[in-house]
């Protein structure tokens, strides 16, 4: 089981708000690319969270076994 389309209430200094985890990075300080539902203040939607800003989630929790690892090569940087 992957962590794409996990819905997640996140909370700190910069954001707050709902939100989807697009992708978890493996062995990252801030290993959750998320997207949430409404912009911050400037319009912008995409963050990188730690699991110790994740407040609520709305499914299962994010178990290790779980984890969905994207190796180097997977990665498109622009």
């Amino acid at each position: 089981m992957n962590q794409h389309n996990k819905r997640i209430y996140v909370k700190n200094l910069l954001f707050e708000g709902w939100a989807t985890v697009t992708y978890y990075f493996y062995g990252e300080l801030l290993p959750y690319e998320i997207t949430l539902d409404e912009g911050d203040e400037d319009g912008h939607k995409f963050f990188r969270v730690s699991k110790d800003d994740i407040v609520d989630m709305t499914s299962s929790s994010l178990l290790p076994e779980e984890e969905k690892i994207i190796e180097p090569e997977q990665l498109t940087l622009f």
